[in-house]
């Protein structure tokens, strides 16, 4: 397939325009999807008396994330037009490094709207480290409740670690008993990205509005934070009324499923019969992920009628939930799940039976992991590695396997064993690393060679080295450079700073006049889905995806990723999360934010899309900035709760 930069971009403009300002736009675009860095074919874009088109180009260097490019827009923070300077501060966020958090702290402390305010502290949300989480947390204690959920979500991106327990700990206690509910909820976020078991009694006592996003995050942060300690749920008249409130909440019409999906988990850390018969009609819930959860809560009871509810489910359960009830009793009723999957290792679909070698991965026995060896050589590559992932998990991985798997060609199988010999560099060959980073070129194979450059990084010696050496100086794709410059300095020279290279991306040949009438249907084997398209702000990601669905791509595909109360993930033609359509596209990262049915591309890092792409099942604020939004369910979310692993995508209609 053809791989070119278009001379002419139809329809991406972000404002109405005369032809003579199309061109300008498309200028810009030309170089935003060459990821040019040169200064001086920006210059005159950014300093157009054309308010629309400085603001165009600062949004598209801000997807280009070169910090070369921080001396053009720096004066901007001053310019006359507020959407200039609002996408400026964007794409600070986005460029990232320590002179975008200083120059975006400098920018918040001569504001004084609430709107800049916030809008500067969610960049260094997306940007910060060392230097933002520093000046975040000093400002939290000086701040008024307009600003606060926007510093505690900022922070709960950042979070390197909590530099003052105690306090921490008693700031976020405050804020978890504030009477603003928006303080509460950023709160509750924080904490349930990032567990505090400290705070495991508060979460027991806040109270939040069942409908809303700050209740499943509750429930989520004290599930986390519990974790390795479910002794405390049925010791206390705290987690007795704790219990009272889960049963209430599973038991009342009309809650968000997400919020009873951690419900459900948190109830079986209640070993008694009434958390059993609340539990119980739920394995026959209509969406998936609510039946799943009940399946891993009735199993961590480890209480008899627990097991026999489960037991009498999975005579009439399906092939999907049969596989998830033996790998939840795999880990403490061994002998039962062996046997059930001795019964079942020949029946079902390829997913039941990667549920299967997960559970043998959990029997640690002698036999079971005999059983997982047969399956590194069987024809299904997603049985294989599944068998290669639970084998490493108990270190029984030998030289000769992963050598076999790196040495595949396989995109999937070569990272694997890659990553295998970066954890045992005694057994790795720079010979057969070197033989197996020649296999794969740049922009597709960028995650096998990211991973081999870590595995000779290991082996530090003179040779390897020299590897290092040439792939720092030759690659073009910035995660190479990075990684072979990393494996220098682990090595004790000093590395130079090396721009990367312009790697070949796709971008459509055409894109379209209609910029907001573009609707996807797709049909899959649960309903239909419609999306709305969005080429106004990633009209290369847009262009791709519909000239992918006219020639049918996608049609017989399925998703391979579910996760609930995250995302459903299609579009990959191996079917295993390693697949693409042959080539990359850029990424187009803009200011649209993750909400439940956003629809957004996969990337094993910048500028690596192709075909996966993704829905939320629910809004998803860490992702924002950092994975292109290119579209927006607009009716079928009722389908998309109920998809499944291997679900079909039967087919993508393009609809104007």
């Amino acid at each position: 397939m053809r791989l070119f930069i278009s001379t002419v971009i139809v329809g991406c403009l972000l404002f109405s325009c005369s032809p003579d300002e199309q061109e300008i736009s498309n200028a810009i675009h030309r170089l935003e999807f060459k990821r040019v860095t040169a200064k001086d074919k920006w210059d005159s874009f950014l300093c157009s008396e054309n308010e629309n088109v400085r603001r165009l180009a600062v949004l598209s260097v801000a997807k280009i994330q070169n910090p070369l490019l921080l001396d053009l827009l720096e004066p901007l923070l001053n310019d006359a037009s507020t959407g200039v300077r609002e996408a400026v501060v964007f794409a600070l966020g986005q460029i990232g490094g320590e002179r975008s958090e200083r120059l975006l702290i400098s920018t918040f402390e001569k504001q004084t709207g609430v709107f800049w305010k916030s809008a500067v502290i969610n960049s260094l949300g997306r940007c910060g480290k060392q230097v933002a989480w520093q000046w975040l947390n000093k400002l939290k204690n000086h701040s008024d409740d307009a600003l606060l959920p926007e510093i505690i979500r900022a922070m709960a991106f950042i979070y390197p670690r909590l530099v003052d327990i105690e306090a921490d700990i008693a700031w976020l206690k405050k804020m978890l008993n504030s009477k603003n509910s928006e303080i509460r909820t950023a709160a509750a976020y924080f904490c349930s990205r990032h567990p505090q078991p400290e705070l495991s009694v508060v979460f027991m006592k806040v109270r939040f509005d069942t409908k809303k996003t700050g209740e499943k995050y509750r429930l989520k942060a004290l599930y986390k934070s519990l974790s390795g300690n479910k002794q405390v749920l049925r010791d206390s008249i705290i987690a007795q009324r704790l219990k009272a409130q889960l049963v209430s909440r599973l038991q009342t019409k009309h809650i968000p499923w997400q919020t009873r999906y951690h419900a459900i988990k948190l109830l079986g850390g209640f070993a008694d019969s009434l958390a059993v018969e609340v539990l119980a009609p739920l394995l026959n819930d209509g969406i998936p992920h609510i039946r799943a959860a009940t399946i891993d809560a009735l199993a961590t009871m480890e209480f008899p009628p627990a097991n026999h509810t489960l037991m009498k489910y999975y005579e009439k359960a399906g092939w999907r939930d049969k596989g998830l009830i033996i790998r939840a009793l795999s880990s403490k009723y061994t002998k039962l799940a062996h046997r059930l999957i001795q019964q079942n290792l020949n029946r079902g679909s390829t997913y039941f039976k990667q549920l299967l070698l997960q559970s043998l991965g959990r029997i640690d026995e002698p036999y079971s992991l005999k059983q997982l060896k047969q399956f590194l050589r069987v024809p299904d590559k997603r049985l294989q590695m599944t068998a290669f992932a639970e084998l490493d998990k108990r270190n029984r991985i030998n030289r000769d396997d992963a050598r076999r798997f790196l040495l595949s060609k396989d995109l999937a199988f070569t990272t694997l064993a890659a990553n295998w010999f970066a954890e045992n560099p005694e057994d790795a060959s720079l010979l057969d690393l070197k033989e197996a980073f020649s296999h794969f070129k740049e922009p597709v194979g960028v995650e096998p060679m990211q991973a081999i450059i870590e595995a000779v990084s290991a082996i530090n010696n003179s040779a390897a080295q020299k590897f290092l050496q040439q792939v720092f100086e030759t690659a073009k794709a910035k995660p190479l450079v990075e990684s072979a410059g990393k494996g220098l300095e682990k090595s004790g020279l000093s590395v130079s700073r090396r721009e990367a290279g312009d790697v070949p991306l796709f971008v459509a040949d055409s894109l379209f006049l209609e910029k907001d009438s573009l609707i996807a249907e797709i049909k899959t084997s649960r309903g239909f889905v419609k999306i709305k398209l969005l080429p106004k702000i990633a009209p290369a990601t847009v262009g791709s995806f519909v000239q992918l669905a006219r020639k049918k791509f996608y049609n017989g595909l399925t998703f391979h990723r579910v996760v609930p109360d995250f995302v459903v993930q299609g579009g990959d033609p191996r079917g295993d999360g390693w697949g693409g359509p042959g080539y990359s596209i850029p990424c187009e990262y803009n200011r649209h934010p993750y909400l439940r049915g956003t629809v957004g591309m996969a990337t094993a890092g910048k500028d690596t899309g192709g075909s996966q792409f993704f829905i939320c099942h629910s809004e998803q604020p860490h992702l924002n900035g950092r994975y292109t939004v290119f579209g927006e369910v607009v009716d079928g979310m009722d389908v998309v709760d109920n998809l499944e692993i291997d679900d079909k995508i039967i087919s993508v209609v393009i609809k104007r």
